[in-house]
């Protein structure tokens, strides 16, 4: 299987939902990695040699191009990235997920990144990871935020 959005559609809409894909210019990477979702859950040796799955934050930046490989990049690492000068808030690819405001123990803590692809039959499609060592998928933000107990907190746009 895929993805779960993808294991719901109609052949016609899988190939439009391709085409959306197609249209990133990060198609060749998330093709990759759409081609061999269950990946996610091979351990991997990070930069300090030591055996890990990758997970969302790394998965995004090695989507990016900002990493030659699939890893584990801490939530913290991942917060200062976004707070850098290299990322500027506004709409754009790169979206960051916190706790909802429920959540009392973990206040406006990262808990999520994933690629914002586009509108899509009156849904937001992002490509993600899930959970460190979970497969790489397509999903809605609507869904993710459902299954997940967290809200989109920000929009960042790479800059170049």
């Amino acid at each position: 299987m895929i993805s779960g959005l993808l294991a719901r559609l109609s052949p016609e809409s899988k190939t439009d939902l391709h085409l959306l894909v197609e249209l990133s210019p990060y198609c060749l990477r998330i093709q990759e990695l759409l081609a061999f979702p269950e990946s996610g859950n091979r351990p991997r040796k990070d930069s300090n040699g030591y055996s890990c799955q990758s997970n969302c934050h790394g998965t995004l930046l090695y989507i990016l191009g900002l990493l030659e490989s699939l890893q584990f990049y801490s939530p913290g690492d991942m917060e200062q990235f976004l707070g850098q000068g290299c990322c500027q808030q506004e709409s754009g690819e790169i979206l960051a997920f916190g706790y909802s405001p429920t959540d009392t123990t973990n206040p406006g803590w990262l808990m999520h990144t994933a690629l914002h692809l586009g509108p899509y039959q009156n849904e937001e499609i992002i490509f993600h990871q899930p959970n460190t060592g979970e497969n790489y998928e397509l999903s809605t933000i609507r869904h993710y935020n459902a299954v997940s107990n967290s809200r989109c907190q920000g929009h960042f746009t790479l800059k170049v």
